[in-house]
């Protein structure tokens, strides 16, 4: 009779084990993050909610007023913009390039009614060689005619930003 219950006790823990979860590593935001290193806890009582709610509010006015000042530092006339000595050291390990190459699609399909990988290509390609806001301005207008002083000051403007933005500490969205 002993022998049965050993027998029982085997299939109980077999079974146990075929019910036990993978456990799946929890990521948290940085606003999270935040929270817990400044010594709140992360529940879901009413005065942490509260906290939360507070210190996420916080966060996102401190985003909102970096993007305002790195905004403020973005030249809008065009020569400033033309002129502006970008840091292309900080666009290269910023993954800007990913975020121009979609901007760059998005607006040929605007211009040209319909996407056009060889403007893409060529605009990415010249960002690398790290032309002149004005040289791509002149090779841009075979293709863009017109629009393309518009395209350019915008690209170009994005890029400021987006080093600027990199430089500052903040990630890509």
């Amino acid at each position: 009779d002993d022998d049965d219950d050993d027998d029982d006790d085997d299939e109980t823990t077999k079974l146990n084990k075929k019910r036990r979860r993978q456990f799946v590593p929890i990521e948290y935001t940085e606003a999270e993050k935040r929270i817990v290193a400044a010594g709140l806890t992360v529940d879901h009582k009413d005065s942490d909610d509260q906290d939360q709610k507070r210190l996420l509010e916080e966060e996102k006015k401190r985003k909102a007023a970096l993007e305002a000042s790195l905004i403020d530092k973005i030249p809008t006339k065009k020569a400033d913009v033309f002129n502006y000595d970008i840091d292309w050291s900080a666009f290269k390990t910023s993954g800007a390039e990913s975020l121009c190459r979609k901007w760059v699609t998005k607006k040929t399909v605007e211009l040209l009614g319909e996407e056009e990988d060889a403007v893409v290509d060529f605009v990415l390609e010249k960002l690398r060689e790290r032309v002149d806001a004005s040289v791509l301005l002149e090779e841009l207008s075979v293709f863009l005619d017109e629009e393309a002083e518009s395209f350019v000051l915008k690209l170009w403007r994005m890029i400021i930003y987006e080093t600027l933005k990199f430089k500052s500490g903040e990630k890509r969205r």
